[in-house]
Parts: C-alpha cells; sequence; structure tokens
C-alpha cells in the first residue's frame, strides 16, 4: 500500500497532467521553482508547507483536502471558491485554520465552526437545488405573465 507522501505525490502529477499543465505553468502560478515541484510530484518531500499546499491546490483547481488525501473524490476548485464567496458575502467570517487544516467560520455571536470539504460539497449541492427550484419558478410566472400578450397576438 503506498504511503502518504507516495499519495499526495500522484496526486499533483495526476492533476496536473489532467490539466495539461507543465511543470514551468505550475511553476509560474505558485512561484515554486520547477525542481520544488518536481520533489513534490515524486515524493523526495517529507513536508509540504501549508501556504504551499494551498498554491498548490489553488493552480491544479482542487482543494487542499484533496492534495492531501482527506476528501476521496476530486472536488473543482470552483465548487470550493464560489461557496466560500458567497458564505463571505453572506456576513460570515472566514479564516482558514492551520492547525485543523480546514476553513473557521467565526458567527456574529463569537461562536465558530469547522468547514470541511465535503461541506462546501453539500453547501454547493444545495445552493445549486434551491436556485434550480427558483429558476422554474420564475420562469413559470413569465410565462404565465406573457399569456395574455401572445392571446392578443392571436386576435
Amino acid at each position: 500500500m503506498p504511503d502518504k507522501h507516495d499519495m499526495i505525490a500522484d496526486r499533483l502529477k495526476k492533476r496536473r497532467t489532467e490539466l495539461k499543465l507543465s511543470l514551468q505553468d505550475v511553476a509560474d502560478s505558485t512561484g515554486l521553482s520547477k525542481s520544488t515541484l518536481q520533489r513534490y510530484e515524486m515524493g523526495h518531500t517529507d513536508k509540504i508547507p501549508l501556504d504551499k499546499l494551498e498554491s498548490l491546490s489553488n493552480a491544479l483547481k482542487v482543494t487542499p483536502m484533496y492534495l492531501m488525501g482527506w476528501e476521496s473524490k476530486d472536488l473543482p476548485y470552483s465548487y470550493f471558491k464560489s461557496i466560500l464567496e458567497l458564505v463571505t458575502e453572506l456576513g460570515y467570517k472566514i479564516e482558514y485554520s492551520e492547525s485543523n487544516e480546514a476553513y473557521a467560520v467565526t458567527l456574529d455571536d463569537g461562536t465558530w465552526f469547522l468547514l470541511w470539504g465535503s461541506d462546501l460539497k453539500d453547501l454547493k449541492d444545495s445552493v445549486a437545488s434551491f436556485t434550480k427550484f427558483k429558476m422554474t419558478e420564475i420562469i413559470n410566472n413569465a410565462k404565465q405573465a406573457m399569456r395574455p400578450f401572445e392571446e392578443e397576438d392571436k386576435k
């Protein structure tokens, strides 16, 4: 069974190649050197600093949790980013918690909770479902509002 370093290395390389990015492309977008990226992809490092992990996940459009193997499936980065932006717009304070390796959401009363990758996916799915429901309602209302005009045009 591959160890954690091999799994992270495999995910880094697999995702980079899926996106058809060269090592230089990733180096340019992360500020890491090509040799550092090669070491990461070959599993020749014991630790990847959190700030580097975050910039790698941004460049590879996945969550840091996916790269670390804490999520079994690849969540597109757009899910992750758009949901965090929405939660922030709703007035919640969000900060990355390095000690928990998750996002900490602070409420107005000072209480806080952790937001994991699976939570972000659930939020995304709920927002998509509600949006679909509301769009159907809006379309039906628009069709109903247009009926009198359509009947008048038939005369």
